[in-house]
């Protein structure tokens, strides 16, 4: 293969763990940045570009691979090889894959950089070794890169003979020069596509080193937001989540294509991703707010709650301190968020303010005085909360990871310890001609603190002539 300039990859996938998948939204918590070459060779701003999409995905609940499986090292130093990139891709579970790579088209076809090397004699050898392992002569190259380095390629054929495990619910951005050009028969783009990706972005020509910033203003554009580069992403809010074809019209660059189902969108409905609840420091509920996990995926959601409830919370003078995380920007207007018990009318409201988090009014903060609790040892955290994009008939809250707009969300639990309570005395309450020798007995419905139990907080009326003496009978709750 004779000497070509290559430009940048990047290949974004969705795939589904779950049986019911709504129509059009992506459906795997698994995702892959895949970048061959190093970011000692390219300059800072890939690296800042890698970060940057990295995180935006783990806060929206994709588990990314770690970054040192998927990018090269220093230079000199051999990055990920292709039965790395084949590995991933045939595994059937990532739904978000992103590959930085260069790309050509070479005698009518695409052709996709995917091992990197100092030297020539590197790249060709390792080119021989690879068609041998693959027996794909034809579809395996080497060529010179724009850094001066030398690629391993491989043809959009030996994509479409070696990947067969993609599942049909993905989205995949091939951010490559030439990598949708209509001159490649197939090219880039056509063979994911081909290969079972529901839509795709590619660029149809060669575009500059700048348009790194792509894929991360399409995936902020796609979830209702917008970035504004070209070094630091900076969200500016948006007032409605986009489709794929949306959000590559708003992208505004005519270099850029978007194939397959272009109707696609990141999700239908908001749900929250974190709810935190503390009370004079204590920990009294905790879900996905330790900064260890990963925020639960669209489909997850809620998940198993049974280690959220922290310690039971106190019916007294200490106030309740909220934190609720949504995945969407929130109208601060339309949220109703409150105490409840199991049973009953009674509830408590939490009243509080919103702020950012990821977007504006994504971050809801609160308290609420729980003095006056009168619903039993289990309290449900309810709320009701639209977000603001305008028109969304999807506002409401998500309440079972179904995609859908389902209302009030009353998944999120913890427990009350309450007050004690007399539940038996003798002799009872407004009892006449009682012996005034006889031994007073009052039963508290738990363990009670000796200490507390004094005639100052027992009293008698008419009051006791003397005073009395009080001991304790069986496990602690009877008092005579």
């Amino acid at each position: 293969m004779r000497k070509s300039h290559l430009f940048l990859t990047v290949v974004l996938f969705f795939t589904c763990i779950f049986a019911e998948i709504p129509p059009e939204i992506p459906d795997s918590p698994l995702g892959l940045i895949y970048f061959p070459c190093n970011f000692q060779n390219l300059g800072p701003s890939y690296e800042n570009f890698w970060k940057a999409l990295s995180n935006i995905l783990e806060m929206h609940g994709y588990n990314v691979a770690p970054a040192q499986q998927t990018r090269g090292g220093p230079p000199g130093t051999p990055g990920p090889l292709l039965p790395d990139l084949l590995f991933y891709l045939n595994d059937g579970s990532r739904g978000y894959i992103c590959i930085y790579t260069h790309g050509i088209i070479q005698n009518g076809i695409g052709w996709l950089s995917v091992e990197f090397y100092l030297t020539e004699n590197e790249a060709e050898q390792r080119a021989q070794e690879l068609a041998q392992e693959y027996n794909a002569w034809g579809d395996v190259g080497f060529s010179q890169t724009p850094e001066g380095s030398w690629a391993v390629v491989v043809s959009s054929r030996f994509l479409q003979n070696n990947v067969n495990n993609l599942l049909p619910h993905s989205v995949v951005f091939i951010d490559a020069c030439h990598s949708a050009s209509l001159l490649g028969n197939p090219s880039i783009l056509d063979a994911f596509l081909n290969i079972g990706a529901q839509v795709g972005f590619g660029w149809i020509t060669a575009v500059g080193g700048a348009r790194v910033q792509a894929p991360i203003s399409i995936f902020y554009r796609m979830g209702g937001a917008n970035y504004n580069g070209p070094l630091e992403p900076v969200i500016q809010d948006e007032l409605r989540n986009k489709s794929a074809m949306e959000a590559e019209i708003e992208y505004m660059c005519d270099l850029l294509t978007c194939q397959g189902n272009q109707d696609m969108k990141m999700y239908n409905s908001p749900r929250i991703v974190g709810l935190e609840i503390k009370q004079a420091g204590k920990l009294v509920y905790q879900y996905h707010f330790d900064q260890q996990s990963y925020y639960p995926y669209e489909w997850e959601y809620p998940g198993d709650l049974s280690g959220c409830p922290k310690n039971p919370a106190t019916v007294g003078n200490y106030i309740l301190e909220f934190q609720i995380l949504f995945s969407s920007p929130m109208d601060p207007n339309k949220a109703h968020i409150a105490i409840m018990p199991e049973q009953g009318n009674f509830a408590i409201p939490v009243n509080g303010n919103f702020g950012k988090c990821i977007f504006n009014n994504d971050w809801f903060i609160g308290a609420c005085d729980f003095s006056e609790w009168q619903g039993g040892e289990n309290a449900i955290v309810s709320v009701d909360a639209e977000d603001a994009f305008e028109g969304d008939i999807n506002a409401k809250l998500d309440i079972n990871g179904d995609g859908n707009s389902d209302g009030t969300d009353t998944n999120h639990k913890f427990k009350v310890e309450l007050p004690p309570q007399v539940i038996f005395t003798d002799p009872s309450d407004g009892a006449s001609e009682v012996d005034v020798y006889k031994n007073i007995t009052i039963t508290f419905n738990k363990e009670m603190d000796q200490s507390s139990v004094n005639s100052g907080t027992v009293q008698f009326s008419p009051a006791l002539v003397g005073g009395f003496l009080i001991s304790r009978r069986g496990e602690g709750n009877r008092w005579v």
